[in-house]
């Protein structure tokens, strides 16, 4: 399983804005206050920064938990350098550990499902009851940054990265340039990203749209992706920081979930038909991604407020907005509270179907109504492609020693999914971090 950190499918990459937080620092204009760091095709995350020193190490530990559900445990260790005069670079490692069991693509119906798993083995499902694939994955990680001034307007960040699991091995590498204008107060920013991934997954690649209990006998599939970004940071005056930018990503290759499913049920009563019941998904193998992300920062006399929209589509017929708002409340120059909301919007894709019958009746959906299974040329059952609304708010605590030069960061989320049509279970996660900060 391959997890999608933020586990929706729309890919999003934007920006990384580095907020330097009133509770570190007093600065006497917004360009030193709210110091905004090197695009990334990354992430688009907002992250507190700590003074600059021979070594700042990071150690932070996050667990993702949906209810009853897949758990998923992330530690990373971060290692950075100053090098040079502004010349850093820094090492990331990162450990995820992910199980539990996984929704396989098949409907909630009101008759036991027998199907087989990736690894061979006969499951069944309950009535009434979403099925389930377990599994259980660990990944391992390493990105390397090497971030340069070329001139005194002009910076460069360059990073490569691997990652693998039992079944996945991804490598990579971006290249960004920040160039400064206007006094400094206009940021333009370009970067590019390559990643390619080669997939193996257990029990061999099936025959997307073939049966279930079919021959897994594909071989190892390969896929490639190419971003690119553009962005502006604008300092709009001394409390008020401006940032948007548009990126766009093309993927070629198996862009398929080899372990998800497809029903085929009865017209007359919603079971499984009688031979062949269950079919192996199948995606198109090209994807085209946009997306625009706006953002603006502002400084209350130490408290900062953070509003970002970003808006996503691709030619699969997905459309997503994600509405974020992040407020922080200077209680002391040592100590900051945060209180994070977000809201996100998306359509299903084009080849979407919750379930594939061969005739209309009262309560299907005309998207899920297929004459003939020889007519299709793909269809998923993938939740993550479906008609998405979820919502998350979220607080965090942040505490700076000086005297020890470290820092400590709590954060605690609350994401609640549903499907728009109400096809599929809600899902509920809870979101827990600690990061520590120090200097070596």
């Amino acid at each position: 399983m391959q997890l999608k950190y933020n586990l929706n499918p729309a890919g999003d990459r934007t920006c990384t804005v580095l907020v330097r937080s009133p509770a570190v620092s007093r600065y006497k204009s917004i360009k030193q206050q709210l110091t905004v760091a090197t695009c990334s095709l990354l992430t688009a995350t907002p992250v507190l920064a700590i003074d600059i020193s021979p070594f700042d190490i990071s150690l932070s530990s996050m667990i993702y938990s949906e209810d009853g559900r897949v758990l998923v445990n992330e530690d990373v260790l971060e290692v950075k350098k100053e090098i040079d005069d502004e010349e850093f670079v820094t090492a990331r490692y990162i450990f995820d550990v992910m199980t539990g069991p996984s929704h396989n693509g098949l409907p909630k119906i009101n008759t036991p499902q027998t199907f087989t798993s990736p690894s061979g083995s006969v499951v069944t499902s309950k009535a009434s009851q979403e099925p389930t694939f377990a599994f259980r994955d660990t990944r391992h990680a390493l990105n390397l940054e090497w971030k340069k001034p070329i001139t005194r307007l002009l910076t460069t960040t360059n990073s490569v990265s691997i990652s693998g699991e039992y079944d996945y091995l991804s490598a990579g590498g971006s290249s960004s340039w920040s160039y400064d204008i206007n006094d400094r107060l206009t940021t333009l920013t370009a970067g590019i990203a390559a990643n390619y991934d080669l997939i193996t997954p257990v029990g061999g690649t099936p025959h997307g749209l073939g049966a279930s209990d079919s021959e897994r006998n594909l071989g190892n599939q390969k896929k490639g992706e190419l971003d690119a970004l553009i962005g502006l940071t604008q300092v709009i005056d001394r409390k008020t920081l401006l940032q948007a930018n548009y990126s766009i990503a093309y993927s070629k290759g198996y862009l398929t979930d080899p372990y998800k499913l497809v029903a085929y049920l009865d017209k007359s009563d919603l079971t499984p038909v009688a031979n062949n019941p269950y079919i192996h998904e199948k995606r198109p193998n090209t994807r085209l991604a946009h997306t625009f992300y706006l953002q603006l920062i502002r400084d209350f006399n130490g408290d900062v407020l953070r509003a970002g929209y970003r808006y996503f589509f691709d030619d699969w017929q997905i459309q997503s907005h994600t509405y974020e708002l992040k407020y922080s409340f200077a209680l002391s120059d040592e100590k900051e509270l945060q209180f994070h909301y977000r809201y996100y919007t998306q359509t299903a894709a084009d080849f979407y179907h919750y379930f594939l019958i061969n005739d209309a009746r009262a309560g299907v959906d005309s998207n899920d109504v297929v004459t003939e299974l020889a007519q299709l040329d793909y269809a998923s059952a993938d939740h993550r492609l479906g008609n998405l609304k979820s919502e998350t708010i979220g607080v965090k605590y942040s505490q700076q020693f000086v005297s020890k030069q470290s820092k400590l960061d709590l954060r605690l989320d609350r994401m609640m999914q549903e499907d728009q049509k109400g096809k599929f279970n809600d899902l509920k996660a809870w979101i827990a971090q600690i990061v520590f900060k120090f200097i070596y």
